[in-house]
């Protein structure tokens, strides 16, 4: 069963994503911090990540930042270097052009979904890209 992280701040939205995906057959996990992201980096086979999602939800480890959408992007970033087999999926109101000016690579920012979208949409996208 492949293990799925959401990160998304809209308490509803993250359960609504996790259901479906828990009906499709994977296994959902959440987590409160950043820390605990990466201490378990090893079980997490995917990410659904809102690149906005407050600094406040993370912990981040450098407050300094003051745009919110770095949090998330800081965060793909730290484990995809940790773990180069982790898929991402993004959610996003930002276009994939501004997700790429924003520092996310190209093959990620071109598999991303602008919100809103219809939950059929978000996980026709998530298993294209498993």
């Amino acid at each position: 069963m492949k293990n799925v992280v959401i990160i998304i701040d809209s308490l509803s939205i993250r359960q609504c994503i996790g259901e479906q995906l828990k009906w499709k057959g994977f296994n959902v996990l959440f987590f409160q911090h950043e820390q605990e992201i990466l201490e378990n980096i090893e079980q997490i086979d995917f990410l659904i990540i809102d690149p906005f999602v407050p600094l406040s939800l993370l912990n981040h480890p450098k407050p300094t930042i003051n745009r919110g959408y770095e949090s998330g992007i800081h965060l793909i970033k730290i484990l995809q270097k940790i773990s180069s087999s982790l898929k991402v999926l993004v959610y996003s109101s930002l276009s994939a052009q501004d997700l790429i000016e924003a520092g996310l690579s190209e093959s990620i920012a071109r598999q991303s979904i602008r919100m809103p979208e219809k939950f059929e949409d978000i996980l026709e996208k998530f298993t294209a890209i498993r």
